[in-house]
């Protein structure tokens, strides 16, 4: 049994599909490059919590030692081996975070040069609070240990700013591709929908003409069939 379709209706039904396989494949890539964007803004985050809680153990450790220097209160060791630990761990993972990116890995090189001078200078302070007091006090308030606690916070301003920066460009970045599928995505579904619609019209003026054809034909049938029924004798 042979189908026979109408050139444009054939034309329509492959135009069709094709807008539709083109639709799966764009949101596939989206959704792809959607899922990447939420990486990197997630791996962003990571970058900036960990900086963060460098930020505060630095602060918190500095706040400590000033109360240790001037009370003397034998908690501090304690509260800094703790402290050491956890900003040692933060600091590894951070290293491991920034390995891909230059700025970020030299930054977090230089953090590491002040944090080692930052723990001996720690060490020396505490043994010289033993002895004498005073002189703890005079040292903590010299340019040396200034110098270290505003090189560390500077360092970890340039990183912060450098992430905040970075996330708002992925954030952005991801906020334009979203757009762009949507618009892309409901032109292409309207489109598909005009076809639709143009293919359902056609057929249905290709269905009409074929009923109006066959029901001509079964009028002249008729009006033939009747002629030769009615017709004189001598015509038979």
């Amino acid at each position: 049994m042979k189908v026979y379709f109408d050139r444009k209706v054939f034309l329509g039904f492959f135009l069709a599909l094709g807008i539709l396989t083109v639709l799966g494949i764009y949101s596939y890539k989206n959704s792809r490059d959607s899922v990447n964007t939420s990486r990197l803004v997630s791996h962003t985050n990571d970058v900036l919590y960990h900086i963060e809680k460098l930020h505060s153990l630095n602060l918190e450790i500095e706040a400590e030692l000033t109360k240790h220097v001037i009370t003397g209160d034998s908690a501090f060791s304690s509260f800094f081996r703790l402290s050491l630990k956890n900003a040692r761990d933060h600091f590894m993972v951070l290293q491991e975070l920034v390995k891909d990116n230059d700025l970020q890995k030299a930054r977090i090189d230089s953090i590491r040069i002040l944090g080692v001078e930052k723990v001996s200078f720690i060490e020396e302070l505490v043994n010289a609070r033993a002895t004498s007091q005073a002189f703890a006090q005079q040292q903590i308030t010299e340019d040396r240990n200034r110098n270290l606690l505003e090189g560390i916070e500077k360092i970890i301003e340039r990183m912060q700013s450098h992430e905040k920066k970075l996330l708002q460009e992925r954030m952005k970045e991801n906020e334009t591709e979203v757009a762009k599928f949507y618009t892309t995505f409901f032109t292409l579904l309207i489109g598909t929908g005009i076809i639709i619609v143009t293919l359902f019209l056609a057929i249905n003026s290709t269905l009409q003409a074929r009923i109006q054809a066959e029901q001509a034909l079964v009028v002249a049938s008729a009006e033939i069939k009747d002629l030769y029924q009615n017709a004189p004798c001598g015509y038979h």
